[in-house]
């Protein structure tokens, strides 16, 4: 018995001892992280950002605020197109072939998590995952058993995020991501086989949550260089207008491209941006990739369909994106206890007062059973036996 006894508390003393290290090791760092069959999350700042394996798709939401929904960006697929009718924008009706990347097609492989010293103050933390894709002819929105053309390109997708901001630069300017509460995704394809095609297009899904339904996409403005906010409902689905159907994203002249998920009432509480100028590199240089995108709606959320230009030479490609919350968009506890105090007052009195009630008609109905049972008793001691 005592060995028993002593076996037990070793292995508790060995699984505290396990538990401090790894709790010291994450107190270490700048943030949280958690691990599990399923996915790769982030606790930094006010940022929960989770990492499926099975897909390309990052699911986030502000971590502490209890009214903050779920805030959501998956890579679909990608198509190989020819742009028939010369726009530069990609429809669905182009594709010669679709490179399906959900995990009943792909083999993802996720790195371990990666710490690292950055550049810009603190450290970043990241997360790779890679596969070989292959293409299915034509346009392909169903499952297939044999591909067309196998291991056509490596993709990659790397997601970082940085303690302290990070600032990046192309050719339209300089833009920022937010340490701790953006999260950096770096797409890179690699092209193994190559493919008479003039253009490839990543498929994004965005969704979110709750009331947010609205995606206001800035956009340049018909007759100047200056910027708008068209706000595009996820609640209508476009699908049904045909695979030729899709909404030119009028790219602005800015470093990067924005959209941003708001409430019904037009407040912002998250945002996703993609870099205006993709690269590929050729000769050992880093050249700029002509860049359009599309877009159309679901009934359930937005998808967006960047589209990269295409060359003999292209063999390679970089595409820098980031996801983050805006903080001014979400209501503290407290700020939203203020604003509805009256309103609290009445249902915390009303509480109060049906509390009060219900004891005192408790407390009434236990007496009257007492009363009720001690006439009982003396009515049976009185006609007992004489």
């Amino acid at each position: 018995m005592f060995r028993v006894v002593a076996a037990v508390l070793s292995i508790a003393m060995l699984v505290s001892v396990t538990t401090l290290a790894v709790l010291g090791a994450q107190s270490e760092r700048f943030l949280d992280w958690s691990e599990d069959n399923f996915k790769v999350q982030f606790i930094s700042g006010n940022l929960t950002a989770s990492i499926t394996r099975d897909w390309p798709r990052v699911d986030f939401q502000h971590s502490a605020n209890l009214f903050a929904p779920m805030f959501e960006i998956g890579m679909n697929r990608m198509f190989l197109f020819n742009d028939t009718n010369g726009d530069g924008v990609f429809s669905r009706s182009e594709a010669i072939y679709t490179s399906l990347l959900d995990s009943s097609k792909v083999g993802w492989n996720m790195s371990s998590i990666d710490f690292e010293p950055a550049d810009s103050g603190g450290e970043f933390a990241a997360v790779s995952m890679s596969a070989t894709t292959s293409l299915y002819e034509g346009y392909v929105n169903q499952t297939i058993e044999k591909p067309d053309i196998s291991d056509w390109a490596n993709i990659t997708f790397r997601f970082i995020i940085s303690e302290a901001p990070v600032t990046f630069t192309n050719s339209l300017g300089e833009y920022i991501v937010a340490g701790k509460t953006d999260l950096q995704i770096r797409m890179t394809v690699e092209v193994l086989k190559k493919v008479d095609a003039s253009g490839l297009a990543l498929e994004q899904v965005l969704q979110a949550g709750g009331s947010v339904y609205l995606f206001l996409l800035r956009e340049r403005a018909s007759k100047s260089d200056a910027t708008v906010l068209t706000p595009v409902s996820a609640r209508v689905d476009e699908r049904g207008q045909g695979l030729t159907f899709t909404h030119r994203l009028q790219q602005t002249s800015l470093p990067t491209q924005d959209i941003e998920f708001a409430k019904d009432d037009g407040t912002v509480q998250a945002y996703y941006r993609f870099s205006s100028e993709p690269t590929t590199e050729v000769n050992g240089t880093a050249r700029a990739v002509s860049l359009n995108s599309s877009y159309y709606t679901t009934g359930t959320g937005l998808v967006l369909c960047p589209a990269y230009s295409l060359s003999n030479q292209t063999d390679n490609l970089v595409h820098d994106m980031s996801i983050g919350l805006d903080m001014s968009g979400f209501v503290r506890v407290r700020d939203w206890a203020a604003k509805n105090l009256p309103v609290l007052a009445i249902v915390c009195g009303g509480l109060v007062a049906l509390t009060g009630t219900s004891v005192h008609l408790w407390k009434r109905k236990r007496r009257m059973l007492l009363e009720n049972g001690e006439d009982t008793k003396t009515e049976i001691e009185k006609s007992g036996p004489k």
